[in-house]
């Protein structure tokens, strides 16, 4: 079964930057992972996607400082991303020269709006 994602409030405290925009490059992807064969009644088998470093087009930022771009990292998890993919992006410190990308599943996990909701709290 699928792991629900972290609170906000959680990852928020880890975020160094955290910027509104899009996937405008995959600069790099990690080898694929092995992956199980689902048996029968199986529906949540835990595969991870490989890490991949991206470079965001930044919209607006939300907390810290960031360029028109940022280049960022995507850990090993449960999700990809791809050319275009757009959301709200919290950013932890940088790790080899590329901010990670926070959250169980990318910046799918939270709206926007959940975001700034969770500034003003």
């Amino acid at each position: 079964m699928a792991l629900p994602p972290e609170p906000i409030d959680t990852v928020l405290v880890d975020a160094k930057v955290v910027v509104v925009g899009f996937v405008d490059a995959i600069l790099e992807t990690g080898p694929e992972l092995p992956q199980r064969q689902a048996k029968k009644g199986e529906r949540d088998l835990g595969n991870k996607a490989p890490w991949q470093r991206v470079r965001l087009t930044v919209e607006r930022t939300l907390r810290g400082e960031a360029g028109k771009t940022v280049e960022a990292f995507k850990p090993e998890g449960a999700y990809i991303v791809a050319t275009g993919t757009r959301g709200a992006f919290l950013l932890g410190a940088p790790e080899g020269g590329s901010a990670p990308i926070l959250g169980r599943y990318g910046p799918d996990t939270w709206r926007e709006d959940v975001v700034v909701a969770a500034f003003a709290r």
